[in-house]
């Protein structure tokens, strides 16, 4: 009865940061987010139990409204002890193109992050840092003096008074983070808080400045041990950039197997919502998925609430997560209870 009390204030508090936090827009995103934890944040960089882990992410975009947005993202991250000291190293590729291929990005990350824990309390920092390129098919645009009067379209091949547009730019990104954990009784409660390009690199077509603002990102996760193989997941995800703000808050529900044809430990699945409670509904996010001994394998669905739903009649995005964990070469310390003589 006590868990369930503490559990229902908890979720209350959540809901009521929910409704009080406004929403204007999203950003470029996975809605597993937590499957894409390297792109998340540079401290979740190492934050496993095993010597090395290979993160998979794909994900397709409003496929009844035209030509798809995909993302896809390749991440490998690896344990490294000195002096017995956790450190962690890994990279990342990231691609997103738009539906009409009209813009393409790509991002090549690498990232280390330390990790120390004293007691039932840890301490992570991260660093990430690259080169992103942006390409632009400036074949498929028209403006405005490309008016054909006689045949009542754009033709992208009349002469125009607009500015030269470079097709490809490229620019150095830099990210940081910190993050805390602990135990409290069952509870493990985790909180990350990231800043996204901190060196503000300029990111422009045109021959003029436009220094990119500093996204920041605020990620609370709190893992609950619940009775008779249950337990839930609950996280809070909250990124804002400028006037963009990105909202999500779900959990996850987990299940343990018994002995089964597929050998897999546990199931789960969740439910989130991305922006406000109050404005610019954007999405209902389903997820499932099967936890292997080494691998993690997700599907989840975006159903439309916003409303583009009169457009894409309720369907968003598919997305899928492949998350596969070496085994570690460092035993895990258990402690054994024993009466003394």
């Amino acid at each position: 009865m006590y868990l369930k009390t503490r559990l229902f204030y908890f979720c209350l508090v959540w809901l009521c940061l929910a409704i009080t936090i406004p929403a204007h827009a999203q950003d470029l995103h996975f809605s597993q987010f937590e499957h894409a934890s390297v792109l998340l944040s540079p401290t979740e960089t190492g934050n496993y139990f095993g010597d090395w882990r290979f993160i998979n992410n794909y994900r397709n975009q409003w496929a009844k409204i035209g030509k798809p947005m995909t993302t896809m993202a390749l991440a490998f991250d690896k344990q490294i002890y000195i002096y017995n000291q956790k450190l962690s190293i890994g990279g990342q590729y990231v691609y997103d193109e738009s539906g009409n291929y009209l813009l393409i990005h790509q991002k090549f990350l690498l990232a280390a992050a330390y990790h120390q824990t004293i007691g039932k309390q840890t301490f992570r920092f991260g660093l990430q840092g690259g080169l992103v390129q942006k390409r632009a098919n400036t074949g498929g645009y028209s403006y405005p003096d490309q008016w054909d009067q006689s045949s009542g379209f754009f033709n992208p091949a009349l002469n125009t008074n607009e500015g030269y547009i470079q097709r490809i730019i490229y620019y150095p990104d830099f990210n940081l983070g910190a993050a805390y954990s602990t135990t409290i009784w069952n509870l493990k409660p985790q909180f990350t808080f990231a800043l996204f390009h901190i060196n503000r690199p300029n990111e422009s077509f045109l021959f003029q400045e436009n220094k990119l603002r500093i996204r920041k990102m605020l990620y609370l996760k709190m893992p609950i041990a619940l009775k008779n193989k249950w337990s839930l997941d609950p996280q809070f995800l909250y990124m804002w950039q400028n006037k963009s703000i990105d909202f999500v808050i779900g959990s996850y529900v987990n299940y343990q197997l018994t002995q089964n044809t597929f050998r897999a430990k546990y199931a789960f699945a969740g439910v989130s919502l991305r922006n406000s409670l109050i404005r610019n509904w954007d999405a209902f996010i389903f997820t499932g998925g099967l936890q292997f001994k080494r691998l993690r394998a997700a599907v989840s669905y975006d159903v439309t609430v916003s409303k583009l739903r009169l457009a894409n009649s309720y369907s968003g995005a598919i997305e899928f997560a492949i998350i596969y964990t070496g085994l570690s070469s460092v035993l895990e310390k258990r402690a054994i209870p024993c009466n003394r003589l």
